[in-house]
């Protein structure tokens, strides 16, 4: 089972989306001890524009690498907190199948992975949780007792909840509604757009089940780049082609 992820890195890594309903949203100011010093270290993430050679000899194509580095952070604790042997694995594979438009493609294999779509069912409030889900054998792919998180999900597939487990998870299920409505972010994963409602996803949340109807499509997967990260990032603005550059591969 992948290791838990303090909040203390989920703060430095997501230190520019990272918005909870304790903390007002980061507009550039220090507005807490902890946080006051991150735009000083990566003054590359805050200006908006290109990466430039900075104070004590450091290039600009080291601060691109540091640049690269925290997006490949954000990437990994985003789909599960994957080990980074296992996110360059999904890089390359994703290199293999497509040359023109790679990006798009390790989208798609994380977001097929099962505990991304157990999560985008809304009946689990973390990504975390659906892992413990599946270890448990609470979860079933196809009417089979599903165990390895990462298995990818093809069109047609259906996942659901074991029988025995049906009660706890409707539980579960009413507590994360509860969560995003006081959050006010709704059924959607993206703000104001329909790519947020997962078209590709038919989901029964009386049976606690859904369907994948078909693979997500370019523009789907491009929305879910500004997707939320429930319930601390309402932003998570992964990019994926930067977070691969990181590897040489």
């Amino acid at each position: 089972m992948s290791r838990v992820i303090k909040p203390k890195k989920l703060l430095r890594v997501f230190s520019k989306e990272i918005e909870s309903e304790k903390r007002k949203p980061f507009t550039g100011g220090a507005y807490s001890p902890g946080e006051s010093s991150i735009p000083k270290m990566y003054p590359y993430k805050f200006a908006g524009a290109a990466p430039v050679a900075g104070r004590g000899g450091k290039t600009a194509s080291g601060m691109y690498k540091a640049q690269a580095l925290i997006e490949k952070q954000k990437m990994r604790f985003y789909y599960g907190n994957l080990l980074d042997y296992q996110f360059k694995q999904y890089v390359i594979q994703a290199m293999r199948l497509s040359k023109s438009n790679p990006d798009d493609t390790l989208m798609k294999l994380l977001e097929l992975r099962l505990d991304t779509v157990l999560y985008r069912t809304g009946f689990v409030n973390s990504h975390r949780q659906a892992q413990n889900w599946i270890y448990h054998g609470h979860v079933l792919l196809n009417g089979r007792k599903a165990t390895l998180k990462g298995m990818q999900m093809k069109p047609g597939d259906v996942v659901s909840i074991h029988p025995n487990f049906v009660n706890l998870a409707a539980k579960q299920a009413l507590n994360v509604a509860l969560q995003r409505r006081a959050a006010k972010t709704g059924a959607s994963w993206c703000a104001n757009s329909s790519v947020g409602m997962l078209p590709y996803l038919e989901i029964d949340r009386q049976g606690l089940s859904a369907i994948l109807v078909r693979n997500p499509i370019a523009h789907e997967l491009q929305g879910l780049r500004s997707a939320m990260l429930f319930p601390l990032v309402k932003n998570a603005n992964l990019c994926p082609k930067l977070a691969m550059s990181y590897y040489k591969v």
